[in-house]
């Protein structure tokens, strides 16, 4: 579905005054772009932005730029527009959503609307990321958000020096805010959570000290390791038959064997040079062939290649849970009770538990009934390992549809620290919540896909107690 809105809020970021005249100029004929500020930098998230563009004087410029505004969360997933003055040799999307070079006119600004429309939709209808997610894990949903968004069927990392490992996707960095090539890493782990699909494209041997790629492969002499040997002819001495490196009979301008010390005066008479040896410098010794070996230019460590670590280069692609995981605003590290503040129409439980002790003191001063409702869930846990994201949400959706069915605007449901369901009923006696509580569980087996084997407890109000204990009970769990 195409977003309808009829106008677009732009906030242009520009490096230098020339460069603003030049896109305030495009902008004047695209009626449907408004402009709703400018700065030189990443501005703060007060302002009603559906498109920012940046306009730089040369690439690197436009990349750090690009760097700066997905790793701010309120402007990471907001589609960016670069203008430059020429065609960049290596900023493509997906690290800039759409790209202009001079001179700019009203026709262009209207094509480029045209291919971001999309992602402007995409975005209208992602509900909040859950407040129970900690940053990384938000950022997480972020990057998964951005691939969908952007409809990347596949990313594939680009060499780069700058990257311990060889490789790397900038924009991904700047998402998770994580040094750079380590985001390769974090999408790996995604990868094996389920949220990505990865195939293996390459492999990068790493120092097996400081894992970094910057390996220099040098032969070497076998006895002593040193890089510093050289290949010399060898002499046979006929008379005795000794053989060695040619250097082991010179003595001042003449060759002397050095076993038998007997001058050799003609070659072919005396002796012959058979073939080259290879020489170290160091120790001396000879060799047929040299050893290979690794020096990591990063940390100096010395190996040989078989302690390279090998890491497998991957191009990513969204799962089906990572697509159910972007869309909902969920994470597969989500435990159930987190997922069920995410959809229920629940309090938050130091209000739940405010309001109880209102409620006791209501009951007690005008002499009324209410009711709590304390619902366990006994196979929890032996859920939480069977269902993904989809799981959850489906069976939570399944519980929202059951409460909301057999509760009023006036109940209050929760959800508390060891995960019971708890209900307030004001206004209503034991028995009425029993018929309640009946009602529930024989609709949650005719409804729910995944079968929850609940354990129910029902406190009358007042009459459970003071309300410091009663809260306290509730804390503790049954």
């Amino acid at each position: 579905m195409v977003s309808q809105k009829l106008s677009y809020g732009v906030y242009v970021i520009v490096e230098n005054a020339d460069l603003y005249q030049e896109v305030l100029g495009g902008l004047s004929g695209v009626a449907e772009l408004k402009l709703v500020g400018s700065s030189g930098g990443v501005p703060d998230r007060t302002f009603p932005v559906d498109l920012l563009i940046f306009a730089a004087t040369a690439e690197n410029g436009a990349r750090r730029g690009l760097e700066a505004l997905r790793r701010s969360p309120g402007w990471a997933l907001t589609p960016v527009l670069v203008v430059l003055p020429r065609s960049p040799h290596r900023l493509t999307p997906p690290e800039c959503d759409h790209l202009l070079t001079l001179p700019l006119s009203g026709f262009e600004f209207r094509a480029a609307l045209k291919a971001l429309t999309p992602i402007r939709a995409c975005l209208e209808r992602y509900p909040p990321i859950s407040a129970a997610l900690d940053e990384k894990a938000a950022r997480e949903i972020t990057l998964l958000r951005f691939l969908h968004s952007r409809d990347l069927s596949q990313v594939m990392p680009g060499r780069d020096e700058t990257s311990p490992y060889g490789y790397r996707l900038a924009w991904a960095d700047a998402l998770l805010r994580v040094a750079p090539g380590q985001g390769l890493m974090e999408m790996n782990r995604l990868a094996r959570e389920g949220l990505l699909e990865a195939e293996v494209v390459d492999y990068v041997p790493l120092c097996p000290t400081c894992e970094d790629f910057r390996l220099a492969c040098r032969q070497v002499c076998p006895g002593c390791q040193s890089p510093r040997w050289r290949r010399t002819p060898t002499i046979q001495h006929y008379s005795c038959g000794h053989v060695a490196p040619q250097t082991a009979f010179v003595r001042r301008d003449r060759y002397v064997c050095p076993k038998c010390s007997k001058e050799l005066r003609h070659i072919g008479v005396d002796y012959a040079k058979p073939g080259e040896v290879l020489l170290c410098e160091v120790c001396g010794g000879t060799f047929q062939e040299p050893e290979l070996s690794c020096l990591c230019i990063r940390c100096g460590a010395v190996f040989p290649p078989d302690r390279t670590r090998p890491l497998a280069i991957q191009r990513f692609s969204l799962s089906p849970q990572g697509v159910e995981a972007a869309l909902l605003g969920l994470h597969t590290r989500l435990g159930l009770e987190e997922v069920l503040h995410h959809f229920l129409n629940i309090y938050s439980f130091p209000f739940f538990q405010a309001y109880l002790d209102l409620e006791l003191k209501r009951c007690d001063r005008y002499r009324r009934q209410a009711s709590l409702i304390r619902l366990a869930i006994r196979n929890l846990e032996e859920l939480e390992g069977q269902l993904g994201v989809g799981g959850k949400m489906l069976l939570v959706k399944e519980l929202q549809e059951i409460i909301g069915s057999h509760t009023r605007q006036t109940d209050l449901v929760t959800v508390s620290p060891h995960r019971e369901i708890l209900l307030l009923l004001p206004e209503t006696e034991a028995a009425q919540a029993q018929t309640v509580v009946d009602r529930l569980v024989q609709r949650s087996r005719e409804v729910l896909s995944f079968p929850l084997d609940f354990s129910c407890q029902i406190l009358p109000l007042p009459g459970s107690g003071e309300a410091e204990a009663l809260k306290h009970a509730l804390l503790t769990g049954p």
